[in-house]
């Protein structure tokens, strides 16, 4: 196993933004195995473990997990710190975040959270059923609960209330990274526009707190001074000639030499390893048949040459006429939501790069939310 891989922001949200997309209720399976197979390499060495914050009261009183719970909380008692953390570095867990008296693990994409404690009030001890061990089809029904206390449900839900309170301040705060574009409930909370040129100008590339100013950085980055241009029309004024060749002396062209892991809009490697994407969008505007990200995978496995999205990659590309672009935007409407683009933004820097090169304004169809 990996034995330890510090997770950042950007980690952070893409996990929660999985199971979001896969749908909360289906992690289940994957947890019950998780937890199952952590028990199992405890026991092995007679190591108590003891259920904490949100998933003792779920367990207790309903006797499942909770379907959208970001993590799996347990306790361990301190004496035990140093041969628990030797048993998960030989096991199938990766060790992501390490503390004085806390450490998070994941394997199959999901994370158990582990904290070392003097004791283990205010929770109860869990067993595993020694007939069970090695079965795949595990679940916690199968578990023995044994209470620590004879406390009363009212009393337990309590506690359970006040780990919530404080766990929720990390699941807002990944709840308010995630692409507006997920608030969107149906079709018909929006209307379909054509954007005219000052509307254009006045659009905010990304939603101010949206995730893309964390996973994009170094491509939002170059192309808006650091966030300081967030509007198009002040991107247009920062971007002069002379300011992008400037910028081409800081472009580092992103290596896509292998595949990604899918989705690949939403693939941190993809993202950080340059920061050419954007301002190559104003440079070279619109081209014939850029490979999206869905074909992305299929070109870099078939050679990848010329680099994709590289500057080689787009001199290779015949340039798109008036007419060509009229039917690309046509046919492929941009999104905004709250005046912020959340779909279509290569097409927006495009333009940009369009307008920079003396051309007339060719309007958009968008779909406003």
């Amino acid at each position: 196993m990996k034995y330890f891989s510090k997770w950042d922001e950007i980690d952070k949200f893409l996990y929660y933004d999985y199971w979001h997309l896969k749908g909360h209720h289906s992690s289940i399976p994957y947890r019950n195995k998780n937890i199952y197979y952590l028990f199992s390499i405890l026991s092995k060495q007679e190591i108590n473990i003891s259920c904490w914050e949100s998933t003792t009261y779920e367990i207790i009183n309903k006797q499942m997990l909770k379907d959208n719970n970001y993590l799996d909380s347990f306790k361990i008692k301190k004496k035990d710190k140093f041969k628990t953390i030797n048993l998960l570095k030989t096991s199938e867990f990766e060790i992501i975040d390490y503390q004085k008296d806390q450490i998070i693990v994941i394997r199959e994409n999901r994370i158990i959270k582990i904290k070392f404690v003097s004791n283990f009030r205010f929770s109860f001890l869990i067993k595993t059923v020694e007939n069970n061990l090695g079965s795949f089809s595990f679940n916690l029904h199968e578990l023995k609960y044994q209470q620590f206390l004879t406390l009363t449900n009212m009393f337990y839900k309590k506690i359970y209330l006040f780990f919530k309170r404080r766990y929720l301040k990390l699941h807002k705060k990944f709840i308010r990274y995630q692409f507006n574009q997920r608030a969107k409930i149906s079709g018909n909370n929006s209307k379909d526009i054509i954007l005219n040129y000052e509307a254009f100008l006045n659009l905010n590339i990304e939603p101010k707190h949206s995730i893309n100013w964390i996973l994009r950085k170094r491509h939002l980055n170059l192309v808006t001074n650091n966030k300081k241009n967030v509007k198009v029309k002040q991107i247009i004024s920062y971007l002069t000639k002379s300011k992008i060749e400037n910028l081409l002396n800081d472009v580092v062209e992103s290596n896509n030499k292998f595949i990604f892991e899918e989705p690949i809009s939403h693939n941190k490697s993809f993202w950080t390893s340059g920061n050419n994407y954007f301002l190559y969008n104003v440079i070279f505007s619109f081209r014939k048949n850029v490979v999206g990200y869905q074909e992305a995978n299929t070109y870099i496995a078939n050679n990848n040459v010329p680099n994709l999205y590289s500057s080689d990659y787009y001199n290779s590309l015949k340039r798109m006429n008036i007419e060509d672009i009229k039917s690309l935007l046509d046919k492929n409407p941009i999104e905004i939501t709250n005046n912020s683009v959340t779909s279509g933004k290569h097409r927006i820097f495009a333009m940009i790069g369009w307008l920079l090169n003396g051309n007339d304004y060719i309007p958009f169809k968008a779909r406003v939310y």
